[in-house]
């Protein structure tokens, strides 16, 4: 169990008062650390190959925190991710924004039970405004619990940043075809509603996407950050540094959309912190 402290003093930023966060998922710790320590957080998981996100049976993860407006005395802290004991950042700042976390988990791979990364959801503040005032959390538990709650966030111009962490060393080609292979699932699966012209720019953005990710090694404890921008494009950070923007809103919606449709992201937050 665990507790989130001083939650009013970022929720009055927004001019609400919200009550401390009340534990709500048993296993996690919140620790204590220096966000540059968590750089380089160290897991307890082997180094065998890393296996395709596209094999991924199952997927464990659990949304932690009560609110998406934390407190700033949390910006040191990390959570631990209990599956791989793997320390995440409270806080992030991508680009000019901080963003605060919305939830952690780590995927696994079904029949060996063996955990592929950890990934973390993030939003700043202010897009946690935007999401207030259109509406959509006014029941926190079903933000995004569904699709379509989900298909209503993404129509407001906000940024979704998901950090990604790998648990064992693999190939960014490897780690590139297993996201692709994704993207391309979802568009088999609403090719009825596409028509040839919408194919071929999906195919186009899968495949700009495919040319910005790195192709070198990727090491375990590698940090990278997929923003879906409030533009509709796709922001791709590994290691640090921004290797490029995917300006097709299709596959920036649908690389958010593809976790919810794994049943990862539920349960947000608590009904009672956004009244």
């Amino acid at each position: 169990m665990f507790r989130v402290r001083s939650v009013s003093q970022a929720a009055r930023r927004i001019g609400q008062s919200y009550p401390v966060a009340q534990p709500l998922i048993p296993g996690h710790r919140l620790v204590a650390r220096r966000l540059a320590s968590t750089a380089s957080a160290k897991t307890t998981t082997s180094s065998t190959a890393w296996m395709a996100p596209a094999a991924v049976a199952a997927v464990g993860f659990s949304f932690l925190l009560s609110s998406a407006v934390q407190t700033e005395a949390a910006r040191s802290e990390t959570i631990e991710e209990p599956m791989t004991n793997m320390q995440f950042p409270l806080t992030i700042h991508n680009g000019t924004d901080q963003k605060v976390i919305l939830g952690l988990g780590s995927r696994q791979v079904s029949f060996l039970k063996m955990n592929v990364y950890v990934m973390g959801m993030y939003i700043s503040v202010k897009d946690a405004r935007v999401l207030r005032k259109a509406g959509i959390w006014t029941d926190a538990q079903a933000a995004m619990d569904s699709m379509d709650h989900a298909q209503q966030m993404l129509k407001q111009p906000i940024d979704i940043a998901i950090r990604i962490v790998p648990t064992r060393a693999t190939g960014g080609q490897h780690l590139r075809d297993g996201f692709t292979r994704s993207l391309l699932q979802l568009m088999r699966d609403h090719s009825k509603e596409l028509t040839e012209d919408d194919e071929r720019q999906i195919l186009e953005g899968i495949q700009d996407f495919k040319a910005k990710f790195p192709s070198t090694k990727v090491n375990k404890g590698d940090e990278f950050i997929f923003t879906r921008t409030a533009n509709g494009g796709l922001k791709i950070e590994f290691r640090g540094k921004e290797l490029g923007t995917v300006k097709n809103r299709w596959v920036a919606d649908n690389f958010v959309v593809g976790y919810v449709k794994l049943g990862i992201v539920k349960n947000v937050l608590e009904n009672d912190n956004l009244r």
